[in-house]
């Protein structure tokens, strides 16, 4: 039968951030109350009951367990189906049923097992269903949710977020560093455009221009000063500037740093889809065809997107996206992908690249563009001279080598002649020079604002919250082979926090090895205390193993669930004083989990506990009661919902034959082929 499901969210919503499956009550001689809820029933339909169940610890005669049915109307039970995990939401308190206490359950007698049965309505419009369980007892309640632990795990997933995106806000070098390069780009084309730069700098002709001096300091550099890499980086330069690549490169830098600075970094889970959106608007064959050289690249890369495969390809991509004609799509995009690949598209577009690549792996300098000449002459400087007058290991000065040509004689020349006729070129050149000391100077204040440590602090505090909320197994090692230790000391033994939202007890298995001396002294057990938060001691020995004298093995229980630490003694804490303390060169300490941590629960608790789907369709069926052989058996059927008859439906019909001699008939029924009526 197809299930035919309406949403309707009409009611007021439920909220349950603070609710626990866990409660204490530290006035009453810390009374607890915990309670654990199932639903059995998981898929139903109207007029069908639904089984509940609820195990509670802690309970009294006074205790009242119920639970509340919650109806989420923004939940596709299908995706439910389907995609499994994940938090509902809010839902909508539909009902709310009494459990009755059925007595004990049958592997703890101190667990009440409580019954009770949820009816749906046949006005019900069904869909993704779940059950709260509360357990009240005085004053204290206990809250057993399908989204709690979730939501918790959230909560602090989204603290984490929030610190980094506030330390980025605060932090954030991008827009300091995006300023040099504007500074640069106002001052170099403060008399009109990077042309007249090079114009004013290194063209302008006559005895004593422009021109003169500055060829005589690059021919100086290379023929007088051993400084050809330098002489050969400021004519790349110059050449650059000239061309439409430094407009490219200015654009693609400050795009690249605006970029950054406006990523979008998600506050919570649920905007992480901003976060793809941003991503995908970046386009980075849109910055690499600025450049020149990149004609042919740009020309196959049209053409590869104006391409009915590859609309068809992105047609199908939306398709999957929405979760429409999924099967057609896939079929679709296979096909187009594999017609891609035999196309001339792929190969254009590698040809185009290579061509642009070529020059620079094969070194031939004369076909290279203005911004691969820049790069390859930046490159032959090497690595620049650096100054650290303070020993903190961070240059207070970087000179590259044509600063050093920049400082020569004829350097000096040409440089007093700008001052004279275009001081802006100076001004443009300072401001290049000390471009790798800003940037240093930018990056350390970042490095160094206050702001990381806090956020180091909220890492560091969810680190230790999922250690413990994963119940990680803990091993620690101690040794004295050098002789200087005088005590047995497990360094790290820190403690365990549990949870108010746990959904069993702390549990340990605790394994001790140790080696050194004569065995035959050992003592057959050692004591091993764990304090509670509230104060209270756990005891339990460590037993030796029959088979090892170096092994002892025990386990420690928690009495019961509760927010807060535990801490553990050093298990040879005491022993210091016998005969054989001494002798132990090397030690193990192991701590196993033996339940299930808050995490790991929550993978069952929140896909299959708690949740059941409910089909508000039914069908009635008319037919003949008494038909003679060889004639015509008329069955009639209707579907309908909560709002009363409904058409279109897929109906599945079997007919059986129930012979006085077959009493168990249903035990046999196997029925054989498919018989589809349309009504």
């Amino acid at each position: 039968m197809t299930i035919l499901m309406v949403l309707l969210a009409v009611q007021p919503m439920l909220t349950h951030a603070a609710d626990a499956p866990n409660a204490r009550d530290v006035t009453q001689d810390n009374h607890f109350l915990s309670i654990d809820g199932f639903v059995t029933t998981k898929f139903a339909s109207v007029g069908d009951v639904v089984e509940i169940t609820a195990w509670t610890r802690g309970h009294t005669s006074d205790t009242l367990v119920t639970a509340d049915i919650l109806r989420y109307p923004a939940i596709d039970p299908l995706e439910l189906i389907l995609n499994g995990g994940g938090t509902l939401g809010d839902g909508i308190i539909v009902d709310k049923v009494v459990l009755t206490k059925e007595g004990s359950h049958e592997s703890d007698a101190d667990t009440g097992v409580w019954k009770g049965a949820y009816t749906i309505p046949m006005t019900s419009l069904g869909g993704a269903f779940a059950a709260q369980f509360i357990a009240q007892d005085g004053d204290i309640k206990a809250v057993d949710n399908p989204d709690q632990i979730t939501e918790l795990l959230v909560d602090e997933i989204e603290k984490v977020l929030i610190a980094i995106d506030d330390a980025w806000d605060t932090a954030n070098p991008l827009m300091d560093i995006e300023k040099l390069f504007d500074d640069l780009g106002t001052e170099g084309q403060s008399e009109g455009s990077w042309s007249q730069f090079v114009e004013d700098a290194s063209k302008k002709q006559g005895t004593g221009q422009s021109q003169q001096l500055w060829n005589n300091m690059i021919n100086a550099g290379k023929t007088k000063y051993n400084l050809t890499a330098g002489a050969n980086f400021l004519e790349a330069l110059m050449d650059f500037l000239e061309s439409n690549d430094v407009d490219a490169a200015m654009t693609m830098v400050s795009g690249f740093l605006l970029y950054g600075d406006e990523f979008p970094i998600p506050r919570a889970l649920d905007e992480f889809d901003d976060v793809v959106e941003y991503v995908q608007a970046f386009d980075p064959i849109q910055n690499f065809t600025r450049f020149e050289g990149t004609g042919d690249f740009e020309a196959a890369y049209n053409a590869l997107v104006g391409s009915d495969e590859w609309n068809n390809i992105r047609t199908s991509l939306d398709n999957l996206a929405n979760g429409t004609m999924v099967f057609q799509s896939v079929q679709t995009l296979m096909k187009n992908i594999a017609l891609l690949s035999i196309s001339n598209h792929p190969e254009a577009i590698a040809n185009a690249l290579e061509a642009w690549v070529e020059p620079l792996f094969g070194e031939d300098y004369e076909t290279m563009t203005p911004f691969q000449k820049l790069i390859i002459r930046w490159a032959e400087m090497g690595e620049p001279i650096t100054t650290d007058q303070d020993g903190d290991e961070i240059p207070e000065e970087i000179t590259w080598e044509y600063e050093l040509l920049l400082d020569t004689p004829e350097g000096n020349t040409w440089s007093a002649k700008m001052s004279q006729d275009a001081s802006y070129v100076n001004d443009a050149f300072s401001l290049f020079n000390d471009m790798p000391e800003n940037l240093v100077d930018i990056l350390i204040d970042t490095a160094e604002h206050p702001i990381w440590p806090e956020t180091a602090e909220v890492l560091t505090h969810f680190g230790d919250w999922m250690s413990n909320a994963t119940r990680e197994n803990e091993d620690y090692y101690w040794s004295n082979y050098d002789g200087e230790s005088d005590y047995i000391i497990f360094d790290g033994l820190h403690p365990i926090r549990s949870f108010m939202h746990d959904k069993h007890v702390l549990d340990i298995g605790l394994r001790l090895e140790m080696y050194g001396g004569d065995s035959e002294n050992y003592p057959s057990s050692f004591t091993i205390n764990m304090n509670g938060p509230n104060g209270e001691k756990v005891s339990t020995n460590l037993i030796q193993r029959e088979d090892s004298p170096h092994s002892y093995e025990g386990r420690i229980t928690a009495p019961y669930i509760d927010e807060g630490e535990w801490r553990f003694a050093q298990p040879f804490a005491g022993q210091q004083f016998k005969s054989w303390y001494d002798d132990i060169e090397s030690a193990t300490f192991s701590m196993d989990h033996l339940l299930p941590s808050m995490i790991e629960a929550n993978l069952y608790e929140s896909n299959f506990d708690e949740r059941f789907i409910v089909s508000a369709i039914g069908v009635l069926v008319d037919q003949d009661e008494t038909i003679s052989v060889n004639s015509a058996f008329d069955i009639n059927a209707q579907t309908y919902d909560a709002f009363g008859p409904i058409s279109g439906a897929q109906t599945d019909v079997a007919v059986v034959r129930i012979s006085p001699q077959l009493a168990d008939f249903e035990q046999r029924f196997d029925p054989k082929g498919r018989v589809v009526i349309d009504v």
